[in-house]
């Protein structure tokens, strides 16, 4: 994650901006990552969400 977040900082002032949006998507994909396995790995409850259909 930290490389990630090291090579957002590096492409928002490096002043290309075609450099951001994939280091940011990087970012993005790591945290998304870093929550799921946190949520199904940790031992945290399911959620009750009534009304949604099941998976």
């Amino acid at each position: 994650m930290q490389k990630a977040v090291d090579a957002l900082v590096e492409a928002v002032t490096s002043g290309d901006a075609t450099q951001v949006v994939p280091a940011a998507t990087a970012v993005v994909t790591g945290l998304v990552n870093f929550a799921v396995a946190v949520v199904l790995g940790g031992g945290l409850p399911a959620p009750n969400l009534p009304g949604l259909p099941t998976t």
